[in-house]
């Protein structure tokens, strides 16, 4: 404990270094990593849009070259003198019908359709049987595109399939025709629109997914197919991929679908990235805590070290030789704080033969203020007691015999107490004496003694509710009760009354001393148990001090309640004896 005691010091600095510098380098490491992964994360941000822009530009140039063949193959068309003969027949003929499918894989098309201005399909590449059928929705929706992409979801024999659709239009034998081609929509395709390692397209449909010929791609298909949310597939591959998405209009006989092209570009280098980042940001604070554990150890020892020395020579200062040896030289606050206290040594010296003098004239003076307050509170009762023999004596002569024998006991009681303040004083400090004492007579002598007091205008009564006896100094004891009454007294001016009550609560004797005076001020109530304050000209300060000192001698306690202009009442508790408290109890 004591090890522990002496290293205190350091430790407390060795722990304010150490929390600062962590503090300070996690701050700044904070700081530092968010700034790069900030920097990371826009740059590979950047290179995410480029790639969906990249992307962007090859389903266009995709389209242009769909309208660049079927341009071509429009301009044949309008060469070709055996489509217009057979046009111009009233009947169909299979020349017509099956003229699309003869140069569509020449095309490199996967759909070749010819449209009449009625919107029926005359001839088709891609399925023979869709002659006659209704082309409307498609050709509105090419129409409409304003060149953004437009898919078409067409059947083949049951067979689904995706094209990538555009149209041309010309006239043939004097009647107006469309010319609608697509690209199939398959893994091909989509391969071709990326070139970075790693990245791919996939393209999710209404009840359709496709994606590129790849294990990863296939795996993230079979996810995408298995669930029934794609903000949840998006939120599940967030960790590995980052998203671009290029929403495109699906056409289909029933209507417009939404279709939507992921641009999936991995995170792996990216990972990389923040994964180095943060050993080598981890490896740094480390090194920064290690050495900043270090160099706190050691400014606390060196702080430390000195100031134990002082410390163990102040330990070994005695004051009666005052012989201390504090010899630590430094340059620094300790070593001032060295010279300071051989000052103050140095002090101590040339002032303890001054301080024991002054010690002991203040010791007499104490003793001398201390005999004045008891003996006047002793011979108060007895200058009551001359004054009403005196007035027994001037107005009614034969009662003097009566009263003087009445009041002699008391008298004889006050001279007794004297006598024993006597006996106390003359040991300097007085010997408390615990005997069992009976309050209520105690109390009550003192009220007799102070009968006739105030020329009839001030009223005593003492209503005793229990009888218990107390383990006390009785002298010491009357003193306290008997400056409490004086106190009481001194509170009225004029006409009124002191009301003195002794109750049992549980083990405690309980003695209120009630006045009508002019009550105490806050102020003031709060400082009544300080040596030497006094509100009176010739008052000492030491009488609520005594009676303090007396009860909790006792082991009671004091305490006083007052209101101004309305008087104050005291209130001391204390322990009943054991032989009273026994017979309380029913006990032998």
């Amino acid at each position: 404990m004591e090890i522990l005691k002496r290293n205190s010091l350091s430790k407390k600095i060795a722990a304010a270094t150490i929390a600062l510098v962590v503090i300070t380098v996690g701050l700044v490491t904070l700081a530092v990593r968010q700034s790069v992964i900030s920097q990371f994360k826009s740059q590979y941000a950047d290179q995410v849009a480029a790639s969906l822009h990249a992307v962007e530009d090859k389903l266009a140039t995709e389209q242009s070259a769909i309208s660049a063949r079927l341009s071509e193959f429009g301009r044949q068309m309008r060469t070709d003198s055996d489509l217009r003969l057979h046009l111009g027949e009233s009947e169909i003929n299979s020349f017509v019908v099956d003229y699309a499918s003869s140069y569509m894989a020449t095309l490199g098309l996967q759909v070749l359709t010819l449209v009449d201005a009625g919107h029926q399909v005359v001839s088709s590449g891609h399925a023979r049987n869709d002659f006659g059928s209704d082309m409307y929705w498609l050709v509105r929706a090419l129409r409409e595109s304003a060149g953004r992409p437009v898919l078409a979801h067409l059947t083949n024999s049951g067979e689904n399939l995706v094209v990538l659709a555009r149209m041309d239009s010309l006239v043939l034998h004097r009647r107006p025709f469309y010319l609608v081609g697509g690209k199939k929509i398959d893994r091909k395709l989509l391969t071709s629109f990326t070139d970075i390692k790693g990245q791919f397209c996939l393209l999710k449909l209404p009840g359709l997914a496709i994606a590129p010929e790849s294990a990863e791609a296939g795996a993230l298909l079979k996810n995408l197919q298995a669930t029934k949310s794609v903000q949840l597939w998006q939120y599940e591959i967030s960790e590995e991929y980052t998203l671009g998405q290029i929403h495109i209009a699906l056409n289909t006989p029933a209507g417009t679908d939404d279709a939507t092209l992921f641009l999936l570009h991995p995170k792996t280098n990216l990972n990389q990235l923040l994964r180095r980042m943060n050993r080598s940001v981890l490896f740094i604070s480390s090194a920064g805590i290690i050495l900043a554990v270090l160099l706190s150890l050691w400014l606390g020892r060196s702080v430390s070290k000195p100031l134990r020395s002082l410390a163990t020579a102040a330990k070994n200062l005695k004051l009666n030789t005052l012989e201390a040896d504090f010899d630590v030289d430094t340059n620094d606050e300790v070593g001032t704080l060295n010279e300071a206290l051989n000052d103050m040594l140095t002090r101590l010296r040339v002032n303890r033969v001054h301080l024991a003098a002054a010690e002991k004239k203040a010791s007499f003076a104490e003793i001398a203020r201390q005999v004045n307050h008891d003996i006047k509170n002793g011979f108060i009762p007895i200058r009551n007691i001359m004054q009403h023999w005196q007035e027994v004596a001037q107005d009614n002569k034969e009662n003097l015999a009566r009263v003087f024998e009445e009041r002699k006991a008391t008298v004889l009681d006050s001279l007794s107490y004297l006598e024993g303040l006597a006996r106390d004083y003359s040991r300097l400090r007085p010997q408390s004496k615990q005997t069992s004492v009976n309050v209520n007579e105690i109390v009550a002598n003192l009220v007799r003694s102070y009968t006739g007091v105030g020329n009839g205008a001030l009223h005593i009564e003492f209503h005793p509710q229990a009888e218990a006896s107390v383990l006390a100094d009785a002298v010491q004891l009357r003193r306290a009760f008997e400056n409490l009454l004086q106190n009481a007294i001194e509170a009225i001016t004029g006409k009124g009354s002191i009301l003195i009550k002794t109750s049992l609560q549980e083990k405690f004797l309980l003695l209120t001393v009630s006045d009508t005076g002019s009550g105490i001020p806050p102020d003031v109530r709060s400082r009544l148990f300080e040596a030497h304050f006094t509100t009176k000209s010739q008052g000492t300060g030491l009488g609520l001090v005594n009676v303090k000192r007396i009860i909790e001698e006792a082991g009671g306690t004091i305490s006083i309640d007052s209101q101004v202009s309305k008087g104050t009442t005291v209130s001391v508790t204390l322990p009943v004896s054991a032989s009273r408290q026994s017979k309380t109890d029913g006990t032998d």
